[in-house]
């Protein structure tokens, strides 16, 4: 075990073991469960600490092992946030917060309902220092968004779960918290909510979050509570008046932190979690809850969690493939692996590995593109 507390430790320690051709497996809060099958094993908790935050100018940089909650509350003092809306993977997965890392939400690509219209969270990383599975240390990216320094290696390296690179520190925008908000809920079968909720995301009002659970649509409206009020009534009027149920405030965001939670599914002995075209998530949830899985679609219909009481993984696979999408255990035991991507997808992947790390040191066992 190694636990490096700054970057010229870091440094040192993964040039160490580079040399000496031991595998790594990079943990940093542990949020994940992964604990990987390594030589040796790289703790950055204690690689920690905010280095730089300039609230006018909407940038923070931080250490890798930066606790998610740290940052969230501090910019929540100045009214900021995070947008793309990361979750402790813990919470996904049994229910308990398990110290999720501003490089672990970074590495596994972790974005939360506001991902349909903030962004992914690759478009909020603005730059990187991190050290290669070749043991050198590099800089990508800047401080601002313009920025056009090198190759866009922060689009590259967020969701990459560490294969390609150990964070060092990473820079990243942040953006004003809305002063309120309000959702709305609409009773619907998944079908039902489908026309609605695509006909809610087109209207010019600005719906930040759609998402659908439990034979419910919920759509999420931000921003000062006078603008709020006015676009609110708009939806509510194309939708149907008499339909819709409104919720606001606080109320309203302990809603969608259960939705970001994926609350309702917390129970089930298996979890998935599958990304598709958004005029898919819906046709395909139906197809899976026809077949005993309970369903939560999120991000207006472009990914859908699903639980139950076993993992069908040849189904799963199978049909998030046929509809154009991917999809991955959470949680739960699958005797079928997970399929390989198309010849084109996996040949690239491998390529950009061999350019930063040929040796396949950094967590062994773990696929870039597995998502």
């Amino acid at each position: 075990m190694i636990r490096p507390e700054n970057s010229e430790a870091l440094t040192i320690a993964i040039r160490e073991h580079v040399e000496a051709r031991r595998t790594i497996a990079v943990r940093g809060g542990g949020s994940t469960g992964w604990r990987g099958d390594a030589d040796v094993h790289a703790d950055l908790s204690a690689h920690r600490g905010v280095l730089d935050y300039d609230p006018e100018e909407l940038v923070l940089t931080v250490r890798a092992g930066t606790p998610l909650s740290e940052v969230e509350a501090l910019l929540a003092e100045r009214r900021q946030m995070l947008a793309f809306d990361p979750v402790d993977a813990g919470l996904v997965r049994d229910g308990r917060a398990a110290g999720a890392t501003v490089g672990g939400v970074v590495a596994t690509g972790n974005a939360g309902p506001r991902r349909v219209t903030a962004g992914a969270t690759r478009d909020h990383l603005l730059g990187f220092t991190a050290v290669s599975g070749r043991g050198e240390a590099f800089k990508a990216g800047g401080r601002v968004v313009k920025n056009v320094t090198g190759f866009d290696l922060p689009k590259l390296f967020t969701g990459s779960r560490g294969t390609l690179g150990v964070f060092d520190t990473l820079t990243l925008r942040v953006l004003p918290a809305p002063r309120f908000e309000a959702s709305m809920v609409v009773k619907a079968s998944c079908m039902e909510a489908e026309p609605v909720m695509h006909r809610a995301m087109r209207h010019p009002a600005g719906i930040s979050c759609a998402a659908w659970q439990a034979g419910r649509l919920l759509l999420r409206l931000e921003g000062f509570r006078p603008s709020v009020d006015a676009r609110f009534d708009a939806v509510a009027t194309m939708i149907g008046a008499d339909r819709v149920e409104r919720i606001e405030a606080e109320e309203s965001a302990g809603l969608w932190r259960g939705v970001a939670q994926v609350a309702l599914l917390r129970k089930t002995p298996t979890l998935w979690r599958t990304s598709l075209p958004a005029t898919a998530g819906v046709a395909f949830a139906a197809r899976m809850m026809a077949e005993g899985f309970a369903a939560l679609i999120d991000w207006g219909g472009a990914r859908v969690w699903l639980g139950g009481e076993h993992a069908a993984a040849t189904m799963v696979y199978r049909l998030a493939a046929e509809m154009g999408g991917h999809a991955r255990l959470v949680r739960g035991v699958s005797d079928t692996p997970a399929p390989l991507p198309d010849t084109v997808t996996r040949t690239t992947s491998e390529r950009i590995r061999d350019a930063f790390d040929p040796h396949r040191l950094l967590n062994p066992g773990l696929d870039p593109w597995n998502h």
